[in-house]
Parts: structure tokens; C-alpha cells; sequence
């Protein structure tokens, strides 16, 4: 029987946090990908196979907002998973609106970050 790995782009400005993160979900078995913002995501969209994003809100350049909402709307990848973790969300309903498919709030613990990746992939 093959198992499938699935596939994460961690996309934060934080670099420890991306560090943190990438062991982790690497520890899990999941395929790791790295973004320090939405332009190299975009990048990493066209190039990889990628199952699901885990999508700071406040970065430079293009929100995680837009970069959801740009997901979302694109027929090859709207499928995709979209996770927003953030310190700072003022209201949930106004994220799932831009097509989130989860909301993680920061500080976090890790194995509920997993968990809850693993719930939105069916692992």
C-alpha cells in the first residue's frame, strides 16, 4: 500500500517560527516547503505540488488576506487548503469570508497546529 505524503508551505516573516514549524510538521512526515512571504508562496504554487498552506496574516507585500483570497479564486488550486495563524484577528467571520479554511491564533501549541492540519488533510 503506498501512503501518500502530503505537502505544507509555511508562510510566516518570522524565521525561528518557520524553523519551529518546518521540524514539526517534518517530524510528522509531511513534506515541508518554506515561504518567508507571498511572492515566494506564488513561486512555490507553480513549481510544487502543495496540499496545504499555513498562512500568516500580517506579512509584507501581499496579506494573507490576498494571498487566500488569490488562492481561492484559482481554479487549479482552490482546493488547496488555507490556514490562517495570527496573534492579531479581530473577527473570524470576516477570515472564513476571504475562504480560509481554518484559523490558528498565536501563541499556539504545536500538536494542535498538527492536529488540526491533519484534520482539514483526512490524515
Amino acid at each position: 500500500m503506498i501512503i501518500m505524503q502530503h505537502s505544507i508551505v509555511i508562510v510566516d516573516d518570522d524565521d525561528d517560527l518557520r524553523k519551529i514549524l518546518k521540524e514539526s510538521f517534518t517530524n510528522a512526515g509531511y513534506k515541508v516547503y518554506l515561504a518567508e512571504n507571498g511572492l515566494r508562496l506564488i513561486a512555490l504554487l507553480q513549481s510544487e505540488e502543495i496540499h496545504a498552506v499555513l498562512l500568516d496574516i500580517n506579512m509584507p507585500w501581499l496579506s494573507g488576506y490576498q494571498i487566500c483570497k488569490s488562492i481561492k479564486s484559482d481554479k487549479k488550486l482552490n482546493n488547496l487548503k488555507v490556514i490562517y495563524m495570527s496573534a492579531v484577528i479581530t473577527d473570524e467571520n470576516e477570515c472564513y469570508k476571504t475562504g480560509c479554511d481554518g484559523i490558528i491564533k498565536k501563541p499556539f501549541v504545536i500538536q494542535e497546529v498538527l492536529e488540526k492540519i491533519n484534520l482539514l488533510l483526512d490524515r
